[in-house]
């Protein structure tokens, strides 16, 4: 399911560093106790995101005692309704933004930029790959190269966009709308409208309703 990727912070987890089997209710609150073994409640997390500085057993509720942090594994959570992307080009970083309540708790929790300090390899490498990304993303619309060059190009944003890429919402962010819309890759159309189905905040901003059937 998380293709051996940190689900909350879509790191890849280290041939090293096996990663923690989490419970994203914490088995150490009695009203969750019953979900120890469920396996719904079981994710895949990197030590950074799981340890007692992050995640850990805190799990804080909303006024009507409902998570604040969202499960990555529930399809009916748009997370692109709760979490906005962005590329800051001056100092070359890539952010995620909380934009509501529990946007905001899943980015403080997890120091998802760093704010505490505590996340400095993981900007490091999240925005290395992003702006892999985008150096790839100006060749392929460049005018003066090849088709060769292009096509090689447009090849490896696809496979930016492969489900065990890590950071892979940066790709559905930046990349796969446009693989879809601009040069029309069927695979791309497909995997897009897969994801809409999914977050209905993600099809209005990658115009799904504009690709074709």
């Amino acid at each position: 399911m998380f293709q051996g990727k940190c689900a909350y912070c879509e790191s890849q987890i280290r041939i090293v560093d096996y990663g923690d089997i989490e419970h994203f209710c914490p088995k150490s609150k009695s009203e969750y106790t019953d979900l120890t073994f469920e396996w719904t409640n079981l994710l895949l997390s990197c030590t950074i995101c799981n340890n007692s500085q992050h995640k850990g057993t805190n799990f804080p509720l909303d006024a009507n005692k409902k998570p604040l942090l969202i499960d990555p594994t529930d399809e009916k959570t748009d997370i692109f309704e709760h979490l906005q992307l962005t590329w800051d080009q001056t100092v070359k970083q890539a952010w995620i933004d909380g934009v509501t309540d529990r946007g905001k708790t899943v980015v403080d929790i997890f120091d998802l930029n760093d704010k505490r300090g505590t996340r400095k390899e993981l900007i490091r490498d999240r925005s290395k790959k992003v702006k892999t990304m985008l150096v790839v993303f100006k060749m392929a619309t460049s005018e003066t190269i090849d088709d060769s060059t292009r096509k090689d190009a447009i090849n490896l944003l696809k496979e930016s966009c492969n489900i065990e890429e890590p950071y892979l919402a940066f790709a559905l962010f930046y990349i796969l709308p446009f693989l879809a819309h601009h040069f029309q890759d069927l695979d791309a159309i497909n995997f897009l409208k897969q994801v809409g189905q999914r977050s209905p905040s993600y099809s209005q901003f990658a115009r799904i309703n504009q690709l074709p059937d």
